[in-house]
């Protein structure tokens, strides 16, 4: 199960940043089955939070 959950984060991490490119940064830690990333300072978090939800994404935007 851990190189199924790796690759899935790995595919999720590269599709995120091909479509927002520099307006994200990703960092992943390894070992782990969640995705950190880090947004330009001019980004809503929460707008993307609901858009991802919207796509059946769990995002937890962290300025609420």
């Amino acid at each position: 199960m851990r190189l199924v959950y790796a690759e899935r984060r790995a595919l999720t991490s590269r599709v995120f940043q091909e479509i927002l490119g520099d307006r994200i940064r990703i960092d992943l830690q390894p070992g782990r089955l969640h995705i950190v990333a880090k947004l330009a300072d001019h980004e809503d978090d929460v707008m993307l939070a609901d858009h991802a939800r919207t796509a059946g994404l769990a995002l937890h935007p962290l300025s609420r």
